[in-house]
């Protein structure tokens, strides 16, 4: 196992930061940014769709159109294929929205889904999902576009780090260092980090320029959809759901998991946390 990456990698060791003053400021900036937007548009659970099967949905949510309406927006993101991992067999088409459609919707006719353009771009998903991303949406019960984009940025962190490791990623571990918010409001399903068990910080301490930023996503003609198993079941959910489920920890680990989770905190010790940004920088660089 490649655990001694804090000591002899410099690499990865330049990617440790620590939790300060400074840190602590910009989260209580982030969360008064938040509480005036709640005031100028209405508590996040307010609704404001009339659509018969969308009154969970809150006023936030439902209230932003996306900047994709044409397909000259869809070629500038590029060609598709650039968000497939190489030798998957997966082909898949990027599609405009309609200006009445909303991220939260459910296609009529199935067979795509809505993504963040900052997921493919910044956070560096690709498709087709991994197992373990797979496992974590249907965990949540949560559509690819109703995880915030922060939550993930811990997801491929955390199995960047556990690749880096020679360690499978385990939902057991992940939910012992997160746990899900945000699950009854309508809106955008969060992790956050328990007490006393931080290891990343988050991509962006402000995350708000995604919302107006979606596309839809399916599979090219006569290609097998990416979202299906051998079984023809889905992988994950395709579209929001009103009911994620809030994931709050795992009170115990295996003894292997235990000893995984003992030599992160010593090696954390400090209020040092793994900068999530430099490390999928890191990760996309030596690909």
């Amino acid at each position: 196992m490649a655990r001694d990456w804090l000591h002899g990698d410099r690499c990865f060791n330049c990617l440790f930061v620590r939790v300060s003053f400074t840190h602590l400021q910009q989260k209580r900036k982030e969360a008064e940014e938040k509480g005036a937007e709640m005031n100028s548009k209405g508590q996040l659970g307010a609704v404001s769709s009339s659509k018969p099967g969308y009154e969970w949905v809150s006023k936030m949510v439902w209230s932003i159109p996306t900047k994709f309406t044409d397909a000259e927006g869809i070629r500038r993101l590029g060609p598709p294929s650039a968000w497939v991992k190489i030798g998957s067999n997966v082909n898949i088409e990027f599609l405009s929205c309609s200006l009445s459609e909303r991220v939260c919707d459910k296609g009529t006719n199935g067979g795509w889904l809505f993504m963040y353009t900052c997921v493919l771009a910044e956070i560096g998903i690709m498709f087709p999902f991994t197992p373990f991303e797979c496992s974590m949406l249907r965990q949540i019960n949560c559509a690819p576009s109703q995880n915030h984009p922060n939550s993930w940025g811990y997801m491929k962190a955390f199995q960047v780090l556990m690749e880096y490791l020679e360690e499978s990623p385990s939902l057991e571990v992940f939910f012992y260092l997160f746990q899900t918010k945000g699950v009854d409001r309508g809106t955008w399903v969060t992790l956050s980090s328990h007490q006393g068990r931080t290891v990343f910080c988050p991509f962006k301490a402000t995350y708000r320029d995604f919302k107006d930023y979606y596309i839809k996503v399916r599979s090219a003609e006569n290609s097998f959809p990416f979202y299906l198993d051998e079984h023809l079941a889905k992988r994950f959910p395709l579209y929001w759901n009103k009911r994620p489920v809030q994931c709050l920890g795992v009170e115990e680990l295996s003894d292997h998991d235990a000893d995984l989770v003992e030599f992160l905190f010593i090696n954390l010790k400090g209020g040092r946390v793994l900068n999530t940004a430099e490390l999928l920088k890191w990760d996309s660089d030596r690909l």
